[in-house]
Formats: structure tokens, sequence, C-alpha cells
């Protein structure tokens, strides 16, 4: 087992032969430089469906476009930390009151499709889930809370339909979404008598459609779906200069 000693020395070496550069502008020797940094703290919110709102970091500009495709389609795991202490923040602010009650916050990223978790390596969004979790429950434990989060990835999309956003119209894709998404039941680790309530991560939201095909199947369990977080949004009626994928 290396010495965390060995470790920072491993990755000084590295920064060196291997010089880091911003996932979002390209600027030298930052996984984030504090510019683009800052992007991902104007924050947003939009309602996509009857009392449901989407709250997001920022906007989808081009460095936020970069950022986050260089860690979602690329593998850029040092963002990880970072995306995640964002959404964290972005998820206590907005919560704040409901985490100092007794009640037990089941975090459910949007799923994936089988082929893109392969093609990726990782299912990106469970991984910033349980960083997101840990962050969460430190507050709760901090203020004293009895609130306590868990991961719970009970949403899944079945390999035989493609990912919503190949689809070219937006009806189609909520349909595809609605026939493909499939639901099983996580044990959250509630305690007797606690209330349990969900929210959803993404790490964009566009149209909404996958996110209200999560909500409806959810709410269809008897889930009580608070709102959604992602990193970004990417509403094109209000988004200035932004850029899409």
């Amino acid at each position: 087992m290396l010495s965390d000693m060995t470790v920072d020395i491993l990755q000084m070496a590295s920064m060196v032969l291997f010089p880091r550069s911003c996932a979002g502008c390209g600027a030298r020797d930052s996984v984030l430089c504090d510019a683009c940094s800052q992007l991902f703290l104007r924050w947003r919110e939009r309602s996509i469906a009857h009392s449901f709102t989407v709250f997001s970091c920022g906007q989808y500009t081009r460095a936020v476009r970069n950022a986050v495709l260089a860690w979602k389609d690329h593998g850029d795991e040092e963002l990880d930390a970072l995306f995640a202490s964002l959404l964290a923040e972005r998820i206590i602010c907005v919560l704040k009151n409901i985490l100092s009650t007794d009640v037990q916050v089941c975090v459910v990223p949007a799923p994936s499709s089988p082929k893109s978790v392969q093609s990726r390596g990782r299912a990106h969004m469970n991984i910033l889930s349980i960083r997101i979790v840990q962050q969460i429950n430190a507050y709760t434990q901090e203020q004293g809370s009895n609130c306590r989060a868990h991961m719970c990835p009970c949403l899944h999309i079945d390999a035989k339909i493609r990912k919503s956003v190949t689809a070219s119209h937006r009806k189609e894709r909520a349909e595809r979404l609605s026939k493909g998404l499939l639901y099983e039941p996580q044990h959250a680790g509630d305690a007797e008598g606690s209330k349990r309530c969900t929210i959803i991560l993404d790490d964009i939201v566009t149209s909404g459609a996958t996110l209200r095909a999560c909500v409806r199947l959810l709410r269809s369990r008897g889930e009580h779906v608070l709102a959604a977080f992602t990193l970004s949004d990417a509403d094109r009626h209000t988004a200035d200069n932004a850029y899409y994928a």
C-alpha cells in the first residue's frame, strides 16, 4: 500500500511529465480553473413538469460543456470530487430545511444505457452520487440532524432501447425512454417511523424528457420525488451563446 507521501510525489511527478490543463478552457496546471469553476456557481432553476423543478449549477456554455463532456465521455476522473462538491452544495442550499428533519433522502442517479456505461467504462452518475451522499451526510451530522442520505440506483434503461438524446424528435425521445425505463426497488436504510423522499441527479438537462420520464416512473411506484439536480442547464430558450452536444 502506497503511503500518502508517495502518492503526493507520484502526483507531482505526473504533473511535470504530463501537464494538466483546465477541462473547461484548456488553461495550464488546473483541473478546472477559477474562471471556469465560477461558471458552475451561476445557479439556475427551471420547472419541467407540474410541481417539479430542476436545479442546476450552471448554464451550458462552451466552457461548461467542455468540462462536463470531458468528465462524462472522456473519463476525466479528476473532476469527480469537484463536480460532487458543486452539486452537493446546490442540494444542501435547496434542501436545507428538509435536511434538518428526521427524513431519509434517496439520491437516485439518472440511468445511462448499458452500452454507454460499457463505452465509458463506468456509470458516471453513480460514482458522483456516492460522493454526494457522503457530503450530505457529513453536513447533516455536523448540524446534529437525524437526516441521512442514501444512494439508490433504482432506475435502469433496457439494453434494447437507445439513449434518449439520440432520438431525433422530443416526443419520440420521451416515448422511447418511457418504454425502456425500468424500476428496481432499493432499500434506503430508513429507520422505523422516519419519512422518505427522493431526489434525482443528472449531468445535463435539455428538454427535460429524461427527467420527466424518471419522475413519472418513480411517482408511479410511490416515491415522493422532490426535485432534480444537474451540473448544467442546456435550455435553448434562455441560454445565450450556448453550445450543445
